[in-house]
C-alpha cells in the first residue's frame, strides 16, 4: 500500500489515475478524515524538459512563472465556496515536484458530458444548471 506524507497528513493511494510526460494523478484517502482527495504531482524536470521544446529563451522564469500559475491556482481553489467547483487543499513544492492536493470528484465534466449525449437532460436538469451559473 503506498501513502503519501505531506504537511502532517497522512493519503493512503487508492488509485494511480493517469500519467502524463510530467503529471501524475492519485485518488487518495486522507487517513484521518478518511475524506478522498486528488493528488497531482507535477515532475519538475521533466516540465522543464517539455518546455525546453518552446522556442522561448528564459525556460527557467518560464517554469517559476508556472509554479506561480499552480500555487495561485490551490489558493482561489482554497477560497472559492461553489457546489460545482472543486476545493484545492494544499500546495506543496519540493525540489523535485510539485503537489497539489484538491477534492476528489466522482465525475469529471468529460464524463459528464458523453452521458448526457447518451441520455439527455431533463428539463429541470437544464433548469439547475443555467441557474447555478451566476
Amino acid at each position: 500500500m503506498t501513502k503519501f506524507t505531506y504537511k502532517d497528513q497522512t493519503y493512503i493511494v487508492k488509485e494511480n489515475f493517469k500519467s502524463d510526460s510530467y503529471f501524475n494523478y492519485y485518488k487518495c484517502q486522507n487517513s484521518l478524515s478518511q475524506d478522498f482527495v486528488i493528488i497531482e504531482k507535477v515532475n519538475k524536470p521533466k516540465l522543464k524538459a517539455e518546455l525546453n521544446k518552446l522556442p522561448i529563451s528564459d525556460i527557467d522564469q518560464l517554469l517559476h512563472d508556472y509554479i506561480d500559475c499552480y500555487q495561485k491556482e490551490i489558493e482561489i481553489l482554497k477560497n472559492t465556496d461553489h457546489p460545482n467547483i472543486l476545493k484545492g487543499f494544499d500546495f506543496i513544492e519540493e525540489k523535485e515536484q510539485i503537489i497539489l492536493i484538491k477534492e476528489f470528484a466522482n465525475m469529471n465534466l468529460k464524463n459528464y458530458i458523453k452521458n448526457v449525449k447518451k441520455k439527455g437532460l431533463s428539463t429541470a436538469e437544464i433548469r439547475y444548471i443555467f441557474f447555478s451559473i451566476k
